[in-house]
Parts: structure tokens; sequence; C-alpha cells
């Protein structure tokens, strides 16, 4: 059953991800002067690679700084609770 509903949640998004990835690393490769790669396998690997450590790096600073202030804004609120309850 999970098995089942990983390979369809992976296919659909599949054809969601991958093209999106590839023209975000097409821009890159043309915007850094980088033309066409010669084999197509190579130019969707290399865009696929290029895309998805771009994208997987900016995602992930973005959750790090979200976690990192609700982090801090729990943390805050404990400590007051703290403080009204000795009072």
């Amino acid at each position: 059953m999970i098995v089942g509903k990983q390979l369809v949640a992976n296919l659909t998004a599949m054809h969601a991800i991958h093209p999106a990835l590839n023209m975000l690393a097409n821009d890159i490769l043309g915007f850094l002067g980088i033309g066409e790669i010669e084999s197509r396998f190579r130019q969707v690997a290399v865009s696929n690679t290029i895309g998805g450590l771009v994208a997987g790096i900016t995602l992930g600073f973005i959750f790090d700084v979200i976690y990192r202030i609700a982090f801090s804004r729990t943390k805050k609120s404990h400590e007051n609770l703290k403080r009204i309850l000795k009072k």
C-alpha cells in the first residue's frame, strides 16, 4: 500500500518538478554563458543536478530561518511563562 502510494506520488511530482528544475538550471547556465551541451542526456542530467542543488539549498535556507525564528519565539514564550508563574 505504502509503496504504491509512493510510486503514484513520485510519478505525479516528476511531471511538475523536473521541468521546473530543468528550466531553472538552463536559466542559470545561460546567465553564466554556458551554452547547450552536445548530448541531450548530459544536458538533462546537468540541468537536473544544478536545478536540484539550487532549489534544495534555497529551500533549506528558508526552512532553517523559519525554524530558528519559531524556536526563538517558543523559547522566549516559555521563559515568559516561567517568569509569570513565579510571581
